[in-house]
């Protein structure tokens, strides 16, 4: 059994890293919401917070409003994801901005 010492790795994780929050609007497709996390999944990051709700309005006849945050990753790979997010099928619009600044928004 190999035993590790995490607290080294989570200090150099964190010492260039913040919160992000990611506001997705997307259509209305089962695959959009998958699509996404899989984006996190894939450099082995879970979203701290995660919520989508369907919206039908003058804006968006039928689509989905998503926010995602998420920490442990620096400015550049916080830009990458959201350019990725953005190339998604389905997704209209992605805005992102370090969590305490959507914190005082």
């Amino acid at each position: 059994m190999r035993v590790f010492d995490t607290a080294g790795l989570a200090t150099l994780l964190t010492r260039n890293s913040t919160h992000y929050r990611y506001d997705v609007t997307a259509l209305a497709d089962p695959g959009v919401l998958p699509r996404l996390l899989e984006l996190f999944a894939k450099r082995g990051l879970v979203p701290e917070d995660m919520s989508a709700y369907r919206r039908r309005d003058a804006e968006m006849d039928d689509g989905l409003s998503i926010s995602l945050s998420a920490g442990g990753v620096d400015r550049r790979a916080a830009e990458h994801i959201a350019q990725c997010m953005g190339q998604v099928v389905g997704v209209v619009a992605v805005v992102f901005r370090p969590a305490s600044a959507a914190a005082a928004a």
